[in-house]
């Protein structure tokens, strides 16, 4: 059975221009592909939510600022119910907001970033990921802005209207340009994540920032070479508090892997103080240039994506279309599924636990229409090539197109975001939309069933 059908939009935001079109580069350059072409549309922009439905047409329209491109996923607040995200762009001056989806399903933005603040308040531009604390607060990092213009950590908290964030921001020679978002420590109210570029050889950083939001250290700098480099996602902890992640360059070089690497899965001790590699990818069939982060299950094995490598030839050309891969506890890696573009290509975002064994997952590209997916896995099946993970495949029209970030699974609803689409007539000049929110009801089932 086909997954197309119509779409019901709750809400439509119109955005701001993009004023600085190198930094609007910048990013897309950041978070493409390698050889990809990068596409630039300047205008109005704006942000859907939409929900998968049978019937209804378009409930609500609101002329206001708002936010556009989400690359970064949702989180749940249990305290509220409500549903948070940022958009990179959007906002007074573009540079991107927080917006709420609470448990009605009405949107509303919560706050905008910007890029000069007299007193400091949501100072940076182009927030990444949040993460929530049990009491409700907001945790992320911005690419760029704050007082070095290199980017900074911020909390807020929707509940009192607080906003902290590092004072000095990133330094550069510490650090700079963060892509993702962070992971908290409950125990220990510690923040760590990713620098893209920064640190002793310019190649990226691990860093962690203590609740006074002063101390901001680094238990790993990436020199490039085979120990990593560039790492594109944010981290994850064991129970321990052992970090594991990847880095999108680094490790083996030559062939598809050029002169950057195709990238590694690490892990840092941080009672041993040493980071060791778990993985060097090939850009072969063990797959390539990871930008996501990863999954740890109960005995402690990890799963992710490899955005290239894999299946190679027709739609994946000599590169591949990506792959998802295991990493056991004894550090054998195993691909658990190779993309071959109907079935979706590039997989860009984290992993999702689903009920009985299964992961979810998005591609950025691929699918019946070209434009992402979102996939399925059943980890108990032994041979998954003979399977088709489809959920959805992306139309480009009112459900979006080009998800770049992870899914959220809760109360047996699937939600994410795509980057891109969401094309809804507004007015008699223009149109919209740059990027959507979704829901998929039953995700349990593929597009074939």
């Amino acid at each position: 059975m086909s997954n197309l059908g119509r779409y019901r939009c709750l809400i439509s935001e119109i955005g701001g221009r993009v004023a600085r079109a190198a930094l609007v580069l910048a990013i897309a350059l950041a978070v493409a592909a390698p050889g990809q072409e990068v596409v630039l549309q300047p205008g109005h922009l704006c942000a859907a939510v939409v929900e998968r439905v049978c019937t209804h047409g378009f409930l609500k329209e609101l002329n206001a600022p708002g936010g556009s491109m989400p690359r970064a996923g949702l989180v749940y607040d249990a305290n509220t119910g409500n549903l948070y995200g940022t958009t990179t762009f959007g906002g007074k001056d573009s540079s991107g907001v927080i917006y709420k989806i609470d448990s009605s399903g009405k949107f509303g933005r919560v706050a905008q970033f910007k890029r000069n603040s007299p007193t400091g308040r949501f100072l940076g531009i182009h927030p990444n990921a949040l993460t929530v604390d049990k009491m409700g607060n907001l945790y992320g990092t911005t690419v760029d802005g704050g007082p070095t213009g290199l980017g900074v950590i911020f909390m807020y908290s929707p509940t009192t209207n607080t906003y902290m964030a590092t004072a000095l921001g990133f330094l550069g020679t510490d650090g700079t340009n963060p892509i993702a978002g962070v992971v908290l420590n409950q125990q220990t109210n510690t923040l760590y994540g990713t620098t893209l570029r920064g640190g002793v050889s310019n190649n990226g950083t691990v860093f962690a920032l203590d609740n006074t939001f002063v101390n901001l250290t680094y238990p790993y700098q990436f020199t490039g070479g085979a120990d990593g480099g560039a790492p594109a996602a944010s981290v994850i902890l064991d129970k321990e508090g052992n970090i594991y992640g990847t880095t999108m360059n680094g490790g083996m070089t030559g062939g598809n892997c050029g002169n950057t690497g195709c990238g590694v899965v690490f892990k840092i001790d941080l009672k041993r103080k040493i980071q060791m590699v778990l993985h060097r990818f090939t850009g072969g069939v063990d797959g390539g240039f990871p930008m996501a982060s990863l999954l740890i299950d109960s005995v402690g094995n990890l799963y992710g994506t490899a955005m290239m490598g894999g299946k190679t030839g027709g739609a994946c050309g000599t590169l591949g279309c990506g792959v998802v891969f295991m990493i056991d506890k004894n550090k054998k890696h195993t691909v658990l599924y190779s993309f071959g573009g109907r079935d979706g290509k590039y997989p860009r975002a984290e992993l999702t636990f689903g009920p009985k064994n299964s992961v979810y997952g998005t591609t950025e590209r691929g699918g019946r229409f070209g434009k992402g997916t979102v996939f399925k896995l059943d980890l108990s099946i032994a041979d998954l090539s003979t399977t088709n993970p489809v959920v959805h495949d992306f139309t480009g029209g009112k459900d979006g197109k080009l998800p770049l970030a992870g899914l959220l699974l809760h109360k047996g609803r699937l939600y994410g975001t795509a980057s891109a689409g969401g094309n809804v007539h507004v007015g008699p000049f223009y149109h919209c939309c740059r990027g959507t929110a979704y829901a998929i009801r039953n995700p349990s089932k593929s597009v074939d069933q």
